[in-house]
């Protein structure tokens, strides 16, 4: 393999792949960034097993082959060379890299030893507002637990059907929910439990593109957008009805500033993680408590519909569920200090039910 390309270009390409290279695994390959040129394409491979990424630049290509590389210690050699062109070479074993009056050979490992992307797929839906999406993956990936003893919550559940995509994670202390219409785009219908990292790893992606192509393929979930191929291994087992889960007829709505919420749970949330909501009349009082530590309480104005209640939740749970709204106001459904309460954007699909803490 000989190429040349720009070496802002690889170097960007490298910090987007790499972000999969596993840093456990007994496997050598899968420390590796593989690198495949044809005709003026350079495409870079990285994957962890769970999650599956490709980037592809344009370059020079002399010679067409494919080479595989220690990631970290390729990437941070071509950030570091100080010159707008690079140029790669594979020999038997090595790969040498030369940018301006720097050159080094790196020692590549067996390129068969690393994973193959399947290529065959089947479209499930097409032209998938990336917008819309990476504000869905914001509101709810946060809510996706962190506890290896419960796999399935720890992946975003992505149900695609009758011209809607839903996106849903729960720890079992709070659920986040939200709905993408996708209008007259061409879609399927499907269901599958996607790892929160490989959410993470689309969120990053940003908002710019056309939109994205969502496909499955041999027990994966396939997303393209431009020169970005991510596979995401689907998370096997059965995710909890969160439609059932979901609270309906609460008496108590409680309507808020979502500043005014956030800014006073920070303050009262210094004393303590347990933040306790007064709610009667026209206003809340937020307040935390710690033998330890002493008291603190902020008081609020807040139009209130249905009566009063004294009701506590974790202070990072619900600042959580609030900061992930876009609106400017709060709409929060109460029924009784030991049943979960609903956050809302009023015009959005959003929904956040939150586990009350007894007190």
């Amino acid at each position: 393999m000989v190429i040349s390309c720009l070496r802002e270009d690889m170097s960007n390409a490298l910090q987007g792949v790499q972000r999969a290279i596993s840093g456990k695994s007994i496997m050598p390959a899968l420390s590796g960034v593989m690198l495949k040129a044809e005709e003026d394409r350079i495409h870079l491979h990285a994957t962890d097993l769970e999650i599956y990424l490709r980037s592809a630049i344009s370059g020079k290509v002399e010679s067409a082959g494919s080479v595989l590389v220690n990631g970290k210690l390729f990437s941070d050699i071509v950030r570091n060379i100080d010159s707008d062109m690079i140029s790669l070479e594979s020999t038997e074993g090595q790969l040498d890299i030369k940018g301006g009056s720097f050159n080094s050979s790196l020692r590549t490992l067996p390129v068969e030893d690393f994973p193959v992307m399947p290529e065959e797929r089947e479209v499930i839906a097409e032209k998938v507002p990336m917008e819309d999406l990476h504000d869905a993956i914001n509101k709810v990936v946060r809510a996706a637990s962190r506890d290896d003893k419960r796999p399935v919550l720890q992946g975003v559940l992505l149900e695609m059907k009758e011209g809607a995509v839903y996106l849903v994670s729960t720890d079992s202390y709070r659920l986040a929910s939200t709905e993408l219409k996708i209008g007259e785009t061409e879609m399927g219908e499907a269901t599958a439990i996607i790892p929160a990292k490989a959410m993470q790893e689309l969120y990053r992606w940003g908002t710019r593109g056309e939109g994205i192509t969502i496909s499955r393929t041999e027990g994966q979930i396939r997303f393209d957008m431009g020169n970005n191929t991510m596979l995401a291994r689907e998370i096997e087992g059965k995710f909890p009805n969160w439609r059932q889960l979901m609270p309906e007829n609460q008496a108590i709505k409680l309507v808020m500033d979502r500043d005014t919420i956030l800014s006073a749970v920070k303050r009262v949330s210094l004393i303590g993680t347990t933040v306790i909501m007064d709610i009667e009349g026209s206003g809340v009082t937020f307040s935390s408590e710690s033998r330890e530590v002493g008291r603190a309480e902020e008081k609020a104005e807040a139009s209130v519909e249905g009566g009063s209640i004294r009701i506590a939740f974790n202070s990072d749970f619900l600042a959580d569920g609030v900061s992930a709204c876009g609106k400017e106001e709060i709409v929060i459904m109460l029924d009784d200090p030991e049943k979960p309460g609903i956050i809302l954007c009023e015009g959005e699909p959003y929904r956040y039910l939150i586990m009350p803490i007894k007190i």
